[in-house]
């Protein structure tokens, strides 16, 4: 669920968000699912991804949990199930109070990342702006300043600069004393992969990792096989509240490494493979369908 509320953005004008924090979340926040949790949060992936040293993965981490952005639990050696607060999408409800899309292009440029987090944080409400009140946002020049001074707690030439490195992604005219912004052409395309298929994608990949199945042990059909399953099931996890607040793939691969390896009681020596077939039927067993 590629989606942030636009009250986080709201919380993270006012709690002195850094870059790295800003480019962290929103790389999480790819794999979250419609409770805002995302499982199996990596600090390999989360280094290579968002351009972060090791170090300052942990560093980050422990200032957005002390900034009230996320919560925490290590429920796996290696790994943390990490839930971004006030992100919840479970109800048709909680989508009346507005969103920014983070499967936008924008979100993927490499000069995006290099940017302050004053400008990041101007983009992305100057982009939730575009997508909630038409294609452009029109404003007059000495409200936006007015505007973006105190919102970012900057003076007027932070925010000229700021509005100068934001124009890599924004149209940014001016007439009659007001700005007119629009979102550039190429700009305006989602990512090829859905929010589902990046969800699903991750689940497998975590529960892989959970379950030290090696790549060398997996055959590409039968992985493929099981994200397949995680769509073909994808409304019975996500309707129910409960299932989908706690479902957890790598719970069901390992019972069904238990199946596979019934007669081997030396953990060491169990053949870590992927059977589709079993997992499926332990995946109807868990849904309650079989």
């Amino acid at each position: 669920m590629q989606k942030l509320a636009n009250s986080i953005l709201e919380k993270l004008f006012k709690c002195n968000i850094t870059a790295k924090e800003i480019d962290f979340l929103l790389y999480i926040a790819r794999f979250q699912n419609q409770h805002g949790c995302v499982q199996g949060v990596y600090y390999r992936d989360v280094c290579e991804n968002a351009k972060l040293s090791y170090q300052a993965f942990y560093d980050v981490k422990k200032s957005l949990t002390e900034k009230g952005i996320i919560t925490t639990q290590k429920n796996y050696t290696g790994d943390w199930d990490i839930t971004i607060l006030d992100n919840d999408f479970s109800t048709k409800e909680s989508f009346g109070r507005g969103y920014i899309n983070l499967g936008h292009y924008i979100f993927t440029q490499e000069n995006f990342r290099k940017m302050k987090a004053g400008a990041k944080l101007m983009a992305m409400d100057i982009l939730k702006i575009n997508m909630t009140g038409g294609t452009k946002y029109e404003i007059g020049t000495k409200k936006f300043y007015k505007k973006y001074m105190e919102l970012l707690s900057v003076q007027k030439k932070i925010v000229e600069e700021y509005l100068r490195e934001i124009k890599l992604f924004f149209y940014v005219g001016i007439k009659d004393k007001k700005y007119f912004i629009t979102l550039r052409d190429v700009m305006k395309k989602l990512v090829k992969k859905t929010e589902n298929e990046q969800y699903q994608e991750h689940s497998v990949s975590v529960a892989l990792r959970r379950n030290r199945i090696e790549k060398s042990n997996i055959i590409e059909r039968d992985r493929r096989e099981v994200q397949t399953l995680l769509r073909q099931y994808n409304k019975e996890i996500s309707l129910n509240g409960d299932v989908a607040k706690h479902f957890d793939l790598a719970t069901i691969i390992k019972s069904s490494l238990e199946k596979i390896n019934v007669n081997e009681k030396n953990k060491y020596k169990w053949k870590r493979i992927l059977k589709p077939k079993l997992i499926h039927m332990l995946l109807r067993q868990e849904l309650g369908l079989a």
